[in-house]
């Protein structure tokens, strides 16, 4: 399949893919100063957040995994800058990719661990390599929602939200997109998920396109 990207999201993409490599690598003073914060009055980040992150959330992949991981997401950008064609597993990637990256900008930020998760499976199958407990009700989770997010525990922004960045529409609308090519590819009878309804531009960019090699 060919994936026609345009520079907005091409840009997007690697935004969210260098803030997963960085999450991965625990590098978690710089996740959250690449995060793009709501643009509401008294978002901030505690200086004591990255610590609390470090302590709640550790990570348990290796460095050598973590390398094998980027440089099958950094293969899968350069395929796309090439025009080269992509399988239905590095479609379904830069699916959960844009997926969780969307939502951590609405506020759902145990999606976005949640993905680091899924990622270390599909990749090593028995390995889980964050051990967080409960998210939702770890310490840095409710400062991170509170101060960061200026929301309440289980509350998040909607997508259309004029307080979030464009970005995260942009992302949304690319996990839409590929959701739905694979959803009609995987089962051509339809369903009745969200997944098989036809996608809804959220953000100010054009939706990608998708096309199957002939």
């Amino acid at each position: 399949m060919k994936v026609l990207l345009n520079k907005e999201h091409k840009r997007v993409l690697s935004d969210a893919t260098e803030l997963m490599f960085l999450s991965m690598s625990k590098k978690w003073e710089e996740v959250l100063d690449k995060i793009k914060k709501p643009n509401i009055e008294g978002s901030v980040i505690s200086s004591e957040l990255p610590n609390l992150i470090r302590k709640e959330l550790e990570v348990y992949i290796s460095n050598k995994d973590i390398t094998k991981i980027i440089y099958d997401y950094n293969l899968i950008l350069k395929k796309i800058d090439n025009n080269d064609s992509l399988n239905d597993s590095e479609l379904g990637k830069i699916s959960s990719l844009t997926d969780a990256y969307s939502r951590l900008g609405m506020g759902q930020v145990s999606d976005w661990f949640l993905l680091l998760n899924t990622i270390s499976y599909n990749f090593f199958k028995d390995v889980q390599i964050i051990s967080w407990g409960m998210v939702d009700h770890s310490s840095s989770y409710l400062l991170m929602k509170k101060e960061f997010f200026r929301l309440n525990p289980n509350a998040y922004y909607g997508i259309h939200s004029h307080d979030i960045s464009d970005d995260f529409r942009i992302s949304f609308d690319m996990h839409q997109v590929i959701r739905y090519h694979l959803s009609w590819k995987r089962n051509p009878e339809g369903g009745m998920g969200v997944n098989f309804r036809n996608p809804l531009k959220s953000s100010l960019n054009e939706l990608l396109e998708i096309r199957e090699d002939s």
